[in-house]
């Protein structure tokens, strides 16, 4: 088995200058993605590259992610806030273009299939999520199940490549990562607004 190098492999796409002169990305998802490669290499039901689709996944993860940190302030907050905002959304756009030509230049046509409905799933749970979250009618347990549940969306779309015997560890065993890397990223959001606040 080739060793675990997919964020290397992933900076090949994401660093570059203006990007990090002028914007911070969001963390890369290595837990989750760690766990689907290992999934992909030992339990695989049919053997995909667990390489090219733990890459694949990490960028578009990193782009859903890159989006949803763009920030719309009250009061326009000048031209550095609003280039760090339109790099993001172009940032984003670019993460998540690789996977299509990554997938199609390797002949994985339905990995494309299935990490595109993952997308549009994606984006559905999300804007229910906001609508939720607007209304105030998520208490913090169900605002974080339904976090967990949409940072899960795009691996769960490998489930069908899992063997059998592990069907069962593989959506628990993504749960819990996912958990784990979602209150993460709160307790920082937490930090970040309450640092804006004081500062």
């Amino acid at each position: 088995m080739k060793p675990y190098r997919i964020p290397q492999m992933a900076k090949t796409y994401t660093d570059y200058d203006m990007i990090q002169r002028h914007t911070d990305l969001p963390p890369f998802p290595d837990a989750r993605v760690s766990l689907l490669y290992a999934f992909l290499n030992h339990g695989a039901a049919r053997r995909p590259d667990a390489e090219l689709c733990s890459l694949v996944t990490a960028l578009v993860q990193l782009g859903l992610d890159t989006h949803e940190s763009i920030d719309i302030p009250a009061d326009p907050a000048g031209e550095d806030a609003m280039r760090s905002r339109q790099l993001k959304v172009l940032a984003g756009d670019y993460f998540s273009s690789w996977f299509y030509h990554i997938l199609a230049k390797s002949g994985e046509i339905g990995i494309v299939g299935s990490l595109s409905a993952a997308i549009a799933d994606f984006n559905v749970l999300k804007a229910q999520l906001y609508i939720k979250a607007k209304e105030m009618i998520l208490s913090a347990e169900a605002y974080l199940q339904a976090a967990v549940q949409l940072n899960m969306r795009l691996f769960l779309s490998f489930t069908p490549l899992i063997d059998r015997s592990l069907a069962e560890a593989w959506p628990n065993l993504l749960y819990e990562f996912s958990r784990c890397e979602t209150i993460a990223l709160e307790l920082k959001r937490g930090a970040s607004t309450a640092e804006a606040l004081n500062g």
